[in-house]
């Protein structure tokens, strides 16, 4: 009987063995699986950040090369006007397209 006992004490004791081991083998499974679950949502905040700051800067670039096309556009008309009071012959009140006789 005392064969016996020794046999199932070893089983049993293997059986333990294996359920701890697979336990340990299921709860670092669970931590890598909260490491990567964690990671991914740094992740997606990481690029919801991003596009919001890439947002602002083409929004804000829009603006500036708005206002320096609008400047541009006034430095030559005022040119084109100043070119055109400038003509020979410009008798300071003709308007453009008037003929002269």
């Amino acid at each position: 009987m005392d064969l016996f006992n020794v046999e199932v004490a070893e089983q049993v004791a293997s059986e333990l063995d294996r359920l701890i081991e697979k336990r340990g083998r299921e709860a670092r499974h669970a931590a890598r699986l909260q490491e990567l679950e964690s990671e991914s949502v740094r992740h997606a905040r990481r690029e919801e950040t991003n596009r919001e700051a890439w947002r602002a800067y083409h929004l804000d670039q829009a603006a500036r090369l708005e206002r320096t096309a609008a400047e541009l556009a006034r430095g030559h008309r005022a040119r084109a006007e100043a070119l055109l009071s400038d003509l020979p012959g410009d008798r300071g009140g003709a308007s453009e397209g008037a003929v002269m006789t």
